[in-house]
């Protein structure tokens, strides 16, 4: 037990060196609205995006299928439009638009798509870098969002992989405008919010009121 506990202790300790050395390299942390209610105040602020990655060869979005895959498509295409959501200082929650479906990742450091939410395995730390990208980290697994083949475990010294660091792109992806109905929406929310439901943040109700030509 005291040995499992000194690994764990380990871990973390590391887990900490390495974020600090992203911050001498001009880190910032964003900044989500101030609130004390991080369920249904923070639910105003979802970023509509697509989580672009490249290397030298290739660029890619980040996209959430209907089965749980997890990929790249070089496109932005529907699967690929991602909210964000800030669910506490420098934390978000990351949902397929199209596939209803929470970014979400194994032990492992394997990426998949779940219907349902778990904090452990479905929160990232965002940490913006000074070229503009960003790193989206799981404090649980200590491993990073990544599209490239390889793990991308935190240790110090150790490099990222490539396609981990990601820019937040507009979207081009024609979404009907739902602006009229968001009082609506979040009337409901207040209605029905649980913090022991599968979600937590509401999001299923954006997904509700959307056009269907969107998923066509």
């Amino acid at each position: 037990m005291l040995c499992q506990s000194f690994v764990i202790l380990s871990q973390k300790f590391i887990f900490g060196l390495f974020l600090t050395g992203l911050g001498l390299t001009g880190l910032a942390w964003t900044r989500p609205f101030q609130d004390s209610n991080p369920i249904l105040q923070y639910s105003d602020s979802i970023r509509l995006r697509h989580l672009y990655t490249a290397s030298e060869s290739r660029h890619l979005h980040l996209q959430i299928n209907s089965d749980g895959q997890v990929g790249g498509t070089t496109k932005q295409s529907p699967y690929s439009l991602l909210e964000m959501k800030a669910v506490k200082t420098g934390f978000v929650v990351i949902r397929g638009k199209k596939s209803a479906r929470y970014l979400c990742m194994e032990r492992s450091g394997r990426l998949y798509g779940s219907l349902q939410y778990t904090e452990k395995d479905c929160t990232f730390k965002e940490v913006v870098l000074a070229d503009g990208y960003n790193l989206y980290v799981s404090e649980e697994h200590q491993a990073t969002v990544t599209l490239s083949p390889m793990r991308a475990r935190i240790a110090q010294g150790k490099k990222i992989p490539p396609f981990s660091h990601f820019l937040p792109m507009v979207n081009k992806v024609p979404v009907e405008d739902v602006a009229a109905e968001m009082e609506f929406v979040q009337v409901l929310r207040e209605m029905t919010a649980d913090v022991d439901s599968p979600d937590p943040f509401g999001m299923t109700w954006e997904e509700s009121v959307h056009s269907p030509s969107f998923f066509a």
